[in-house]
């Protein structure tokens, strides 16, 4: 029997900004001990060995992610930690829930919802699953104007696939939500994992 109950999940977006934040700590403690740990000369640098490579590969990398680790900081500050609350919905019936938003957010546009379907690929020797493609096998696309969040909720109404819409029954899927919408600054970016469908 499903559960009628309501579901409520957080945005994503404070755990991407630890991994990005993970990340830029990795490449720079790499890239010091490239340097220092190694002893490689910068001016000029022993080719034989190869730990020359490192500074040259991870500080780059290091400021890559540390700019992705303050753009996330930068929106995780003004918009908080968005909530996503929605009564789990049969396939092919009606998906409604809202966005309960942490934070006011001094959006410029409307707030645009993207639903994504994905499935799983085979399992691994691990037990491990991956995913079968990078791209959707169905994605649902709506528009909810601004001043409806005024309140500080987004609520939606969405139209669920079915049949040949989802992937085969043999393979098991996984439902991504984006909400996004133009800010000055950074733009409002939510993600949302783990949604029930039955």
């Amino acid at each position: 029997m499903a559960d009628s109950g309501v579901q409520r999940l957080q945005s994503v977006a404070l755990r991407d900004y630890r991994v990005a934040v993970s990340f830029t700590i990795l490449f720079a403690v790499m890239s010091i001990a490239g340097t220092w740990w190694f002893e490689v000369p910068l001016r000029v640098p022993d080719a034989s060995s190869p730990s020359v490579l490192l500074p040259f590969l991870c500080g780059p990398l290091m400021l890559i992610y540390g700019f992705i680790a303050l753009r996330r900081y930068l929106r995780q500050r003004k918009i908080g930690t968005p909530v996503l609350e929605y009564s789990p919905a049969r396939l092919g019936s009606l998906f409604s829930g809202g966005i309960v938003l942490d934070k006011p957010a001094e959006v410029t546009g409307d707030y645009t919802l993207t639903l994504n379907c994905f499935a799983y690929g085979e399992r691994g020797h691990d037990g491990e699953r991956s995913p079968l493609s990078t791209k959707p096998f169905w994605s649902g696309k709506m528009t909810v104007p601004k001043e409806a969040a005024a309140n500080g909720r987004i609520s939606f109404t969405m139209k669920l696939p079915s049949g040949p819409q989802l992937p085969p029954k043999s393979r098991e899927t996984y439902w991504k939500l984006d909400v996004t919408a133009p800010m000055r600054g950074v733009n409002f970016f939510a993600q949302f994992t783990a949604i029930r469908f039955y």
